[in-house]
């Protein structure tokens, strides 16, 4: 098993680790591939305090009040507003479509093969890849932008808390902070 390491690059399949590539200077393996046993017997200072690599996250299951389908969300459907206007230049990847019910779809090109990445706050509709469902639950306070990634196209969700009384006020949030926020306003 892997440890945990920020100076290591990781290549995964199916959300497993399956090989990594040492990035760290210090290490005696730097800019090699390096194995479980490897990574173990490395003297880095990156690996001081050395702890084992969590199993990987279950799917978020989706919670009818975030997504129903044909259920408009203005929210969400409103953050194609903050992406830049279209500059024409061809990308990995086709400008998203939000969605009125809040769910972002990507246009799919003949060749497309590997689906774009998945925002947090969105999963991979089972049926279509290229089809992201909303983890968001509704919250009136909360500053939402997107982003543009500049080589592929894929779009990145960027949520900030709004809300004085929370102790998130000004701090961008995750979707799973968002969902247990006991200050959370859904009008």
């Amino acid at each position: 098993m892997f440890l945990d390491c920020l100076k290591c690059y990781q290549c995964t399949q199916d959300g497993e680790i399956v090989s990594r590539i040492c990035n760290d200077p210090a290490g005696p393996n730097y800019h090699q591939s390096v194995n479980p046993s490897n990574c173990a017997e490395c003297k880095s200072p990156a690996h001081a305090n050395p702890v084992q690599r969590s199993a990987p996250k279950a799917k978020p299951a989706l919670d009818p009040n975030a997504y129903a389908p044909g259920v408009p969300r203005p929210d969400l459907a409103a953050i194609t507003l903050t992406l830049p206007p279209d500059d024409g230049v061809k990308r990995s990847f086709q400008r998203p479509i939000f969605e009125p019910d809040g769910a972002i779809t990507y246009p799919k090109e003949q060749g497309d093969w590997e689906p774009p990445r998945v925002p947090d706050g969105y999963v991979a509709d089972e049926n279509d890849a290229w089809h992201l469902l909303p983890l968001w639950l509704p919250c009136s306070l909360r500053y939402q932008s997107a982003y543009l990634n500049g080589n592929c196209g894929c779009v990145m969700i960027v949520m900030r808390c709004n809300n004085p009384a929370a102790k998130t006020y000004r701090q961008r949030v995750a979707c799973d902070t968002c969902e247990t926020c006991k200050l959370r306003r859904t009008s």
